[in-house]
């Protein structure tokens, strides 16, 4: 059978002391599961001493882990999935102490069946992904106490028409911060240096395309306006959305966790939750502003066009 070998790694500014009691006892994975907090209505059961869980949801299917060997260095799991298909693997966190801190690594060894060798690749991707999300929040709790956001479920909603103005750009998905920046910081300027040009609405962004296999994600960074200037800058865009029904995520603090926002509505379609529409773009809603808004402050909606 194809062999699936995920290890990903962050490095915490924090003791080890802190970190361990995270990850060997199942009490504090509820905290920063990168799988649990898509679905608020799981039923998770923790053994008396922490150190296995069962669980069961309407979006993360059932399954169970148990702690199988710990030390202060590395803690090693059985994990078991028995919805919505039956699978298992080893898990291990590798413990290690740095001059500033901790680097703490993330590993998984499974397989997949026979005729599913052409998903490995994927496989190792997304997993690898999700690990990425879960270390992130592993970090946060050891330095800060604290995962710097929460999300909240919106359901079916409905999107009004907008015209926007826009810039499409493709890019690699680790510079997507930088050149969204500035894309932002063109079409904004421009648009509240031109009185022929009002702001009709919150900035948001279009992702038509989001391939970690290649690691290139192409999309349209856009500002709703009240109607087209007479001219624009050559690299500028318009466009129209129509009226639309989306199901939402509300993001609440640091961009760096929107990953997960996005991961949870996923989950959500798979889940069966709402079926999206694929002529339509997922959206990245911005309703308030890093330039004068605290990191923890930050307001972030996800948006996937669905059918009727």
């Amino acid at each position: 059978m194809p062999k699936i070998h995920v290890s990903r790694s962050v490095d915490i500014d924090a003791a080890a002391s802190k970190i361990h009691p995270l990850l060997n006892d199942f009490n504090a994975w509820q905290k920063w599961s990168p799988w649990l907090l898509a679905d608020p209505e799981a039923q998770v059961d923790v053994a008396p001493d922490g150190k296995s869980y069962r669980w069961e949801g309407p979006i993360t299917g059932s399954g169970e882990m148990q702690i199988l060997s710990e030390s202060p260095d590395e803690i090693h799991y059985n994990l078991l999935f028995l919805k919505p298909f039956k699978s298992k693997a080893k898990t291990h966190f590798k413990i290690e102490s740095t001059k500033n801190g901790t680097r703490l690594t993330w590993v998984m060894d499974s397989s997949l069946p026979f005729f599913m060798f052409w998903m490995k690749r994927s496989m190792e991707v997304y997993i690898g992904m999700d690990y990425d999300r879960g270390l992130l929040m592993i970090k946060d709790l050891a330095e800060k106490g604290e995962v710097g956001f929460n999300l909240e479920f919106l359901g079916i909603q409905s999107f009004e028409k907008t015209a926007f103005i826009s810039k499409t750009k493709t890019c690699p998905i680790d510079e997507l911060p930088q050149h969204m920046s500035k894309d932002y910081e063109q079409l904004l300027t421009y648009v509240y240096g031109n009185e022929e040009v009002k702001e009709n609405g919150a900035p948001f962004a279009q992702y038509h395309k989001w391939d970690p296999l290649k690691g290139v994600v192409h999309y349209t960074a856009c500002v709703p306006v009240e109607s087209f200037p007479s001219d624009l800058p050559e690299s500028f865009e318009t466009g129209h959305l129509p009226d639309l029904q989306v199901y939402g995520v509300r993001h609440k603090g640091s961009y760096k966790h929107l990953g997960n926002s996005w991961a949870a509505v996923m989950m959500h379609e798979r889940g069966k939750k709402f079926k999206s529409h694929k002529k339509f773009s997922g959206m990245e809603v911005y309703r308030n502003s890093p330039q004068n808004t605290p990191e923890n402050e930050l307001v972030s909606e996800i948006l996937i066009p669905v059918r009727n």
